[in-house]
This record gives structure tokens, C-alpha cells and sequence, in this order.
């Protein structure tokens, strides 16, 4: 492989607490050796107080191990070398503090390849097989590859250092030998979005007209949901009864002083995976205090929302889950904010982001149908030509466009008084996908009302 001083390299991380000296040696020689000969520069680096690297270990996965590989992170990416990017792999425990560090979302990291890990640590993790709890062990530094040890170091005296501050690992599984709703340590404090201008594509109408097979109704939300943050629920173990207005409580903030907010409740279906929208709410931020007094947000400020989402009267069948999505632009539904908003949410337990259900508190006795409604006798109109309509998306790549194409015939139809009712739209919708201000709405409609009889005359 040619390479020049100005040459720039990605980088792929395994961050462990087994000896590089020798512990993984030979693996790592076979490894690191195969990647740099497609170009990556491989770095393999011992946890703080583990193999050759100095301090004391704290605990596995603890904040002090993440807050280590976030500072590796950025000094890989600070190298002449470096172009910048670096991925994360590993087993074990390198699988874990990668899923970890994924969550946390540093500037640099790029990627993670992550095997034999879990985000379950209670049932997937190795501290409990069948109710017992397996003993733990520790490894010595190796005696002639100090690393980040002073070389002139007695390294039977930082051994002795690491063992009388080393508490046990079991020790805390030791206290919570059940499951609890314990948040995970790797959990982020905070989470940031900034959704295409195009994500709303499944909304529907605002005003439809209950046709299920209609460009008004909204359509499967799974190519809405993946330009959100969504949070999905585990399986329902029981049928849901909704019944009211959801509503959720979000701590958040904002790079610009004018955003919006859309949330979306779906449910997702367990045979198919579907997303189908069950409520959705939306909120213009600067609306934050009152829809009578509007105020420009202050930047990175943290606000305490409060928004309810739309009315809903379903059942949820066991086994389906409950999707919370969340987005900065929600188009053609509204219009878009006039810059693009990176929203932050910000996970704490002092504030914490609340879903609030309407749940009803007893089993209501229901017909499978309501009987037919009584109405008096409707006009003896005559169809002419049958309504359709069409809803045609189209994507420019090149200039990143989205439009949105809805035509409508509203058929022709004559009445008994003679009069001939003739009616057809065409409603244009584009944006481009990072450019808000460029939304542009035409609607062209065709409509006439005529005397039946001159046109038969004519």
C-alpha cells in the first residue's frame, strides 16, 4: 500500500483489561496485523489499573472507564495520522464498553463491531448462570512491558496497589441478586436529534376521511421512524386498553432559538413489525409557556415540556409493542422551522422524560359493531365518473428534493336539479432535505358547477 507523509489512516479500537503484553499478544499479532494492510491503523489498549496501564480499576463499565476511552477517543483523532474516524470492536468486554460508547455517541467514533455482548446485563452478562455467581480473577502487570508504568516502577508494589483497592466485582451483583429496574451506568446522559426535512413522509392528512386505502390516512410509520429517535417498549404481556389523550414530559433543549417538536406513539406489530400510529402531538418550542405569548428559545437552555398528543380509543393485543418517536420536522403535516434545530433531550432522574398513557382502569363491555344509523333518504344523484386518487413521491438525489404529488378527482356527478358537479386537484409538496426555508406548497383546483342541460344543448 502506498502511502505519503499527508497520508491520513482510520483507526479501529479494542479497549480491554487483559494484558496486551501477553495476555492477547498473539491474537492481537495475527489481528491488528491483517487490518493494517487494509489501511487501519490498529490500536489495542489496556483499561486504567489493568495489564500495563497505571491507576487503579474501579469497576467494570464504570463512568471512569467510558471517560477514559472518550479522551483515547479524541487523542487517536488527534494523531497526523488520523483522518478522524475510528471504530470500536471486541468481544466480551470489548462488545460491551463498544455498545456502551455507541450510546454515548462521541464525536470520533464511527462505528462498533460488537460479538458475545448484550445490553442486558442481568440474564446476558457473566455474573449469573442459573442463580449462582461465578468467581472473578485478576492478572498481574506483565514484569518487562510496563507501558504506561514507569519503567523504573516496582511492579510488585503497584500489584499490591491494585489488589488492596480493588473491590471485588462480585460484590455488587453479591447485593442485587434479583433484577431491578436499575438504570444502566452506560446510559446516556443526553441525546440529540436534528431530523431531515423530508421525515413526515407516513403523516397522512390532517383532515382525512377514516379511508384506511386513502393518501389521507396515514401509512406504515417504519420510513418516518427511522429518521427519529425512537424508544420502544418490550412486548406487552397483557392487552392495553387506551382510552384519552397520551401525553409526554421531556427535558430538552435547542442549538437555535425557533424549533418544533413532533411525538409519535405507534404500536408495532408483532408479526409484521409495522409501525402503525396510534396518537402523535406537536409542539412549535417557542410555544413552551403559552400559545397566547410565543418566546424565542435561549440557546442550549433546558426546558421542561409538556406536550399531549392527539386523543385515542385502542386496544393493543398482547405481544405488540408501544414506540415512542420523536422528531424536529414533520412535513407536509406543518410547516418547518425556519432554520434546521438540533434538539437535545436530557435523561435525568431529577427531570425525567415521562410517557403518560390513558389507560382504562376496567375491562368495558363492547360490541364487535354498532348497528347501522338511522338517516332520513339521500338525493337520487346520477355518477357520471367514479372519483380516484393517486399519491406519487419522487426523490431528486442530486438536489436533494422531496415532493409529494396528490392528485384527486373528485368525480362528476349529476344532481336532480340538472346541475353537474365536476371537480379535480393537484396538490405539490417540496422541500429539500436540510433546507427548511426551500418548502413550497401548489395547489392547482379544477371545479365547476354547470346546468346539465347546456351541455347537452351544446
Amino acid at each position: 500500500m502506498e502511502s505519503t507523509v499527508d497520508t491520513k489512516f482510520p483507526a479501529i479500537l479494542e479497549y480491554l483489561p487483559y494484558r496486551k503484553a501477553d495476555g492477547t499478544s498473539i491474537r492481537d499479532e495475527i489481528r491488528l496485523k491483517y487490518l493494517a494492510g487494509f489501511g487501519y491503523v490498529s490500536v489495542r489498549i489496556d483499561i486504567r489499573g489493568s495489564g500495563n496501564s497505571e491507576g487503579i480499576f474501579d469497576d467494570e463499565y464504570s463512568y471512569q472507564e467510558r471517560a477514559d476511552c472518550t479522551e483515547i477517543l479524541e487523542w487517536i483523532a488527534e494523531q497526523t495520522w488520523s483522518n478522524g474516524k475510528i471504530v470500536m470492536f471486541g468481544k466480551s468486554w470489548g462488545g460491551f464498553n463498544g455498545l456502551q460508547m455507541a450510546a454515548l455517541q462521541p464525536k470520533h467514533l464511527a462505528g462498533v463491531i460488537s460479538a458475545y455482548s448484550t445490553d442486558d446485563r442481568y440474564s446476558d452478562d457473566i455474573h449469573y448462570c442459573g442463580g449462582c455467581i461465578p468467581a472473578g480473577e485478576a492478572c498481574p502487570p506483565h514484569p518487562e512491558y510496563q507501558g504506561g508504568i514507569e519503567a523504573k516502577s516496582d511492579l510488585f508494589a503497584v500489584w499490591k496497589d491494585r489488589l488492596d483497592n480493588l473491590v471485588p466485582l462480585d460484590t455488587y451483583w453479591f447485593k442485587h441478586q434479583t433484577r431491578e429496574p436499575i438504570l444502566d451506568s452506560a446510559s446516556p446522559a443526553k441525546v440529540s436529534l436534528c431530523s431531515p426535512q423530508q421525515t413526515g413522509t407516513a403523516s397522512g392528512n390532517w383532515l382525512g376521511w377514516g379511508f384506511l386505502k386513502h393518501p389521507d390516512h396515514s401509512l406504515d410509520q417504519r420510513i418516518d421512524d427511522g429518521r427519529s429517535l425512537c424508544f420502544d417498549s418490550s412486548p406487552l404481556l397483557d392487552d392495553l386498553e387506551l382510552f384519552g389523550f397520551p401525553s409526554v414530559q421531556l427535558s430538552l433543549s435547542s442549538n437555535q432559538p425557533n424549533a418544533l417538536l413532533c411525538v409519535r406513539l405507534c404500536a408495532i406489530e408483532p408479526e409484521t413489525c409495522a409501525s402503525i400510529l396510534v396518537a402523535r402531538g406537536i409542539l412549535n418550542l417557542t410555544h413552551f409557556n403559552s400559545h397566547e405569548h410565543p418566546e424565542e428559545l435561549e440557546i442550549n437552555k433546558i426546558y421542561n415540556i409538556d406536550l399531549t398528543l392527539s386523543g385515542v380509543c385502542a386496544r393493543l393485543s398482547a405481544g405488540y409493542r408501544l414506540r415512542l418517536a420523536v422528531s424536529t420536522a414533520y412535513w407536509p403535516f406543518v410547516w418547518p422551522s425556519p432554520q434546521s434545530a438540533t434538539v437535545t433531550i436530557h435523561l435525568n432522574r431529577s427531570s425525567p422524560s415521562v410517557l403518560i398513557l390513558p389507560r382504562l382502569a376496567h375491562k368495558c363491555s363492547s360490541k364487535p359493531d354498532f348497528d347501522l344509523p338511522e338517516i332520513a333518504p339521500g338525493l337520487k344523484e346520477i355518477t357520471i365518473r367514479d372519483d380516484s386518487i393517486s399519491s406519487i413521491r419522487t426523490f431528486d438525489e442530486i438536489n436533494e428534493i422531496s415532493t409529494l404529488k396528490i392528485t384527486k378527482d373528485n368525480g362528476c356527478i349529476l344532481y336532480p336539479d340538472g346541475h353537474l358537479f365536476d371537480e379535480t386537484s393537484d396538490s405539490v409538496y417540496e422541500i429539500n432535505e436540510y433546507g427548511p426555508q426551500t418548502a413550497r406548497v401548489q395547489i392547482q383546483r379544477n371545479a365547476k358547477t354547470i346546468p346539465y342541460r347546456t351541455i347537452c344543448r351544446s
